[in-house]
């Protein structure tokens, strides 16, 4: 019974130091007014060694009798708490550093002094200091509170906060100050400021300017000058879409830039840095750093924004069926890296804009993909936004593709996924059917550099190589598979017409270069290349020199065979070969063609 009584008596021994050091209370008596001065104080508790307040001290300033003096501070002053009664007085000069201020009385009739805060200030009575600013030590939320009226009970020549991202600032009441608020550009975080009730009111004496701040300004409001917030959001990450005050605050255009941390959600603000939702003001950049999953992507719910919008080179973004909306009308946009869309018709106004603020500029290395399920598709003339570069056309479903006016004209590359009709002329420099995809051609084709067929592509019209120098035509395994109505290459001396699997020519095969020492080089890749006719040909080519070994007509058995003019085959010689034949005239023998020779034989 004896051990077990003993040791809470020595717990509590142990522990005693402890808690009367963490409960140390002054009182202020008031002999004379220097805060100072030991005999000035009385003392709950262990007191410091200097028999005055320091940061573990909670201080209270009591209303006193007359001769007493109520306390000064003319250099340096600390406590944990500092609490002034109704009736007392607080005067300042110097420095004070609490981690609470509590003012009931009187602190300062004249604005002076400085204030350390380490997380409140309460104001009840009359406050008048200099400068309020963080201590070293400072908590992540600081509050300060003025009274319900007028501001000038609760006066802070500044209220400095500066370089402080990661904190918040909780005010309430009325308060007259001039604010120096930041947050840490550096790391580009936020200096939180929040209201405690809708009656927060701030009297600006001057007008103020602060980095990287988030502000409720529906419970922070400021009056007498406006304070301008650069790179900063209102609550919740939005902001205005122009410099108009919200309650005082002007939000200024900011710089944003895709990250794609969080989805691809345009309007959320960890997507974009700094953190915060692009506004009709704002510039925008997609860099081409990010993978196509982490870009951004419109929904039937966005309500996307930006002044300007930049795409980078090899960066994405998906409209959808939306549009980005600026303050004068539909926003700017620099194209270098992949826009998809539905091509809607509110995205075809877009894209027929002219006036630069609203204007679709399509860069060198853009592509335009145009998705979506309708049947029709009736492209703009893009010359207005500097062309296609790169047009893909992948929507769900038949689609028949024509044009407003002209033909549809591609520096670089137009595609087809999914199925289509292309009843308008195409210029392209190159042409790619995918795979398991169909392109019907009712109209011309004019391709420079490659045509490349992994599904199924028939022509009702005639497709033109036009080469700058080599041009590949790549069919699909089965001849039945690329067939061409009409297929030209002349004039075209000097250059190389590469056929690699298999094509089909229904009508005329029309190639040529431009003289006996200016021709057309035909070749394939081995025995997979092939052009197959419907019926021989004769002389509808000429000054050729043809690989006979590497590219055949039909089965290469002269049933049907393609008789040129001027021709060679690329050892030189015109020798006939696997249906191609360089020869004016055949020597009839007998009933019978021998294969890959220059004689006809027939019935003696």
């Amino acid at each position: 019974m004896k051990k077990n009584k003993i040791k809470p008596i020595i717990f509590f021994a142990v522990l005693l130091p402890a808690i009367l050091q963490a409960q140390t209370i002054a009182t202020w008596k008031g002999n004379t007014d220097d805060w100072s001065t030991p005999s000035n104080w009385t003392w709950l508790g262990t007191p410091p060694p200097l028999q005055i307040p320091d940061m573990n001290t909670e201080v209270k300033i009591q209303s006193v009798p007359t001769p007493n003096y109520y306390p000064k501070i003319s250099s340096t002053a600390t406590a944990k708490t500092v609490t002034v009664n109704s009736g007392a007085t607080l005067t300042l000069e110097g420095t004070l550093e609490a981690e609470e201020i509590t003012n009931n009385g009187t602190i300062n009739n004249t604005v002076n002094g400085t204030i350390k805060l380490g997380k409140s200030l309460t104001n009840s009575g009359t406050l008048k200091v200099q400068t309020v600013e963080l201590a070293d030590n400072a908590g992540n939320e600081i509050t300060i509170k003025g009274t319900s009226s007028p501001s000038n009970n609760t006066e802070i020549g500044n209220l400095t906060m500066e370089d402080k991202g990661g904190k918040t600032l909780k005010l309430d009441g009325k308060i007259k100050t001039a604010l120096k608020l930041s947050g840490t550009e550096s790391s580009k975080s936020f200096l939180v400021i929040e209201g405690l009730s809708p009656s927060c009111e701030i009297t600006l004496t001057g007008s103020g300017e602060g980095n990287f701040l988030e502000i409720d300004t529906d419970k922070v409001k400021i009056t007498g000058n406006n304070f301008t917030a650069k790179n900063s959001k209102q609550k919740g990450g939005k902001r205005p879409d122009d410099q108009t005050a919200q309650n005082g605050w002007k939000f200024p255009p900011v710089n944003l830039e895709w990250k794609g941390s969080q989805s691809g959600d345009w309007e959320t603000a960890g997507n974009w840095e700094p953190e915060m939702v692009p506004s009709k003001q704002d510039t925008v950049t997609i860099p081409g750093n990010l993978p196509e999953s982490r870009c951004p992507k419109l929904t039937n719910s966005s309500n996307a924004k930006a002044k300007e919008i930049t795409l980078e080179s090899g960066s994405s973004l998906d409209l959808d069926g939306q549009i980005i909306s600026a303050a004068s009308d539909k926003s700017e946009m620099k194209v270098s890296g992949k826009l998809s869309l539905e091509y809607t018709p509110e995205q075809k106004i877009w894209f027929n804009q002219t006036f630069q603020k609203n204007k679709i500029t399509l860069n060198d290395g853009s592509t335009v993909e145009i998705n979506g399920n309708g049947t029709s598709l009736a492209l703009h003339d893009a010359d207005i936004n500097g062309g296609f570069k790169s047009l893909t056309i992948n929507r769900s479903g038949n689609t028949t593709v024509t044009t407003d006016s002209g033909p549809i004209k591609v520096k670089n590359m137009f595609k087809i996924t999914g199925t289509a009709i292309l009843n308008s002329e195409l210029q392209a420099t190159n042409i790619t059917v995918d795979y398991n995809s169909t392109l019907t051609a009712k109209q011309k084709i004019t391709v420079n550099s490659k045509f490349e067929n992994n599904g199924i592509f028939k022509s009702e019209n005639e497709v033109f190589l036009s080469p700058s120098n080599i041009i590949r035509v790549i069919g699909n395994m089965a001849e039945s598979k690329t067939e061409f109505k009409k297929l030209t290459c002349k004039d075209a001396g000097g250059k190389i017409l590469s056929i690699n699997g298999k094509i089909k020519v229904i009508e005329d095969l029309t190639l040529s270069g431009n003289s006996i020492s200016n021709k057309l080089a035909i070749n394939g890749n081995s025995s997979t290349s092939a052009i197959y006719l419907t019926a021989s040909q004769d002389n509808t080519g000429k000054y050729l020199k043809v690989n006979t070994e590497s590219i055949k007509i039909n089965e290469g058995d002269f049933k049907p065979y393609y008789k040129m003019q001027n021709s060679e085959d690329n050892s030189g010689e015109p020798k006939n070969k696997n249906g191609w034949v360089f020869v004016d005239t055949f020597e009839l023998k007998n009933s019978f063609m021998r294969v890959n020779g220059n004689e006809l034989y027939g019935h003696l």
